[in-house]
This record gives structure tokens, sequence and C-alpha cells, in this order.
């Protein structure tokens, strides 16, 4: 168990976190939250009804708070949204590892017309989806190693 962040949501509480700093529960929470939303993006209105594509539906803590999760902190998000929340937000979400998934994401629900791109925005976004499904992109991960402070960056090819 760890202690809780100092502050006035968590003082005193003994929390049992992930390694991302979640706590243990929040794959249930996070399923609830967009089981009661219905797969549906609260900002731009995107439903998902495809089960392999529910995966683009995240939940969003508004304050930044991981460990506040009351409803009214939580937002459920497609994924293009929950990645345009902030800068933050947008470099962890289409960068690295999840490269893939956001592009993928992306090229497959741009032509609804549901976000603010221009055709030559979206033409973009093909071209990358098509690059990575033909394994021509490059993902740079980037692997930070807390513990002894150091980076490893890491290209693969295809």
């Amino acid at each position: 168990m760890l202690k809780a962040a100092n502050n006035d949501n968590h003082e005193g509480e003994e929390l049992e976190l992930d390694l991302f700093g979640y706590v243990k529960e929040w794959d249930a929470i996070s399923r609830a939250i967009r089981e009661k939303h219905q797969y549906t993006c609260e900002k731009c209105g995107l439903k998902i009804e495809d089960d392999y594509d529910k995966q683009y539906m995240h939940v969003h803590h508004k304050n930044g708070d991981k460990l506040n999760n009351h409803e009214s902190n939580l937002q459920c998000l497609c994924l293009y949204c929950h990645a345009n929340v902030d800068e933050h937000h947008l470099k962890r979400l289409t960068s690295g590892a999840n490269k893939y998934q956001y592009y993928t994401f992306v090229d497959r629900y741009a032509d609804e017309g549901l976000w603010n791109l221009t055709d030559a925005g979206i033409q973009k976004i093909h071209q990358i989806a098509k690059e990575i499904y033909r394994g021509t992109g490059v993902v740079n991960i980037e692997i930070h190693n807390h513990f002894e402070g150091t980076i490893d960056t890491l290209n693969i090819s295809g």
C-alpha cells in the first residue's frame, strides 16, 4: 500500500496503486464510466459500437488527479478528443507506442466529420496510417527508467 499524495482530496488515505499511478480498481471504474455513457464521447459525440473499437474510448480525469475518481471528475472521451485535451495529452497519446493506436483510430473515424480537421489534415492522417499499416513508418519509443533516472530510446521500423 502506498500513501496517497498529501492534498485535500486524499490526505491520510492508503491506496494501492499500479505502476502508472492509477488505483488498482481503475479498470473497473473506467469500464463503468464508459458503459454508463454507452461508449459515446462527451465532447464530439462519437459513439463506438464495434466491440474491438471500444478500446478507443478513454476516461479522462478532468483535474489531472488520477486518484480523484469521483464521477464528477471523470469524462468519457474518444482517443482523438482525449489526445487534444492539452499538449501533455497530445504528446503522450500520439507518440511512441501510442502512435499506432492513435493513427489507426483517427484514420478509421476521420471521415465522420466530428472533428475540426481540414481536408489536408485528413489526408495527412490517412498517409501516416498507410505508412504504419505497410510497416514503413518509424515508431519511436522512449522508456523512462524512474529508478535510475535514465531514458532509453528504441526505434522500431515497421
